[in-house]
């Protein structure tokens, strides 16, 4: 009785030393001083220049969370200096004791500031080929997920910009003020989205105030995603409005086939200048080279010369 004692004495004081040891290495485990050796990972399997100008910020639990303050990722070769992608903040954190049953349960995926770069040469090219074709993009799209529940608190992007610069056809297109927020997500559960943006273009030179709001959800392994219901509006102006200003208004149905580069929109029913389209739409080659549409409409309004001077 007394060995037994003892054991179980030695083995608590074991405990307690080992736990203490971690609980130490984790106070003073400081993420920041791994700042090189993750740029040094990211270029080895991008060839992008990685900079961390901000602080990295760990949580163990209950959550196991990461806080990254400013990030930068280089462009492209022969794209110019402006960096592809900077961020002021992401943070993303999950429970700890549901990754043990292999059970991932998120909070919501904050994205603050974020500045994208999308661009294409005159030869074709876009700035992003590159990624697409890195070192460990080969591997089975088809695998099951390793989590047996996943489940997200949501998404939140704040301040977003995206520029769109193609060299080919000359224009430009600035997505600024972008705004996106997202309900609970769940495998296999419609998500809810709202979202709300400012786009200016080029050619034509106008410019859309739109506010968005849709529900989500994917077939066949995330193929094939489903927009249903879908409504839009916008305030669009520029010289090439008639009276230079306009509201808009869009419902529809969408389906997107990424396996078949297809999309089809049902119900659709847009309304502006006084006039009402409906119809429907389908569009191949949607994401691998120049789309080809096909479409069934009716158009009723009191002024149709007026819509098509925009054209």
């Amino acid at each position: 009785m007394k060995l037994l004692i003892k054991l179980v004495i030695g083995f608590v004081i074991i405990l307690v030393l080992s736990i203490s040891v971690i609980a130490i290495a984790l106070i003073n485990f400081d993420p920041n001083n791994y700042k090189d050796t993750i740029a040094a990972k990211v270029k080895e399997q991008t060839g992008r220049s990685l900079i961390i100008n901000g602080d990295i910020n760990l949580t163990f639990y209950p959550w196991l969370g990461i806080n990254v303050e400013g990030i930068s990722l280089s462009n492209a070769a022969n794209f110019g200096d402006t960096p592809f992608l900077e961020t002021k903040t992401i943070k993303a954190r999950a429970k700890l004791l549901p990754l043990l049953r292999k059970e991932l349960e998120m909070d919501t995926l904050v994205l603050h500031g974020a500045k994208v770069n999308l661009a294409r040469d005159a030869k074709g090219v876009n700035n992003w080929d590159d990624l697409l074709n890195s070192k460990n993009k080969k591997q089975n799209t088809n695998q099951n997920l390793p989590f047996a529940a996943l489940i997200l608190g949501g998404i939140d992007i704040k301040d977003a910009n995206v520029r769109w610069r193609d060299m080919q056809q000359g224009v430009e297109y600035n997505i600024t003020n972008t705004n996106i927020h997202t309900g609970e997500l769940k495998l296999g559960e419609p998500i809810d989205i709202t979202a709300s943006s400012k786009i200016v273009a080029s050619k034509p030179a106008i410019s859309s105030s739109i506010q968005f709001k849709g529900t989500v959800s994917y077939e066949d392994n995330g193929d094939i995603l489903v927009l249903k219901p879908m409504l839009l509006e916008a305030v669009v102006s520029g010289k090439e409005i008639p009276g230079g200003e306009t509201s808009l208004k869009l419902s529809s149905e969408v389906k997107m086939n990424f396996d078949e580069d297809t999309a089809e929109i049902n119900s659709l029913d847009l309304t502006a200048f006084d006039t009402q389209i409906k119809g429907q739409t389908k569009i191949s080659s949607l994401l691998s080279g120049a789309p080809e549409f096909t479409a069934k409409i009716s158009i009723n309004g009191k002024d149709l010369p007026r819509l098509f001077k925009i054209a």
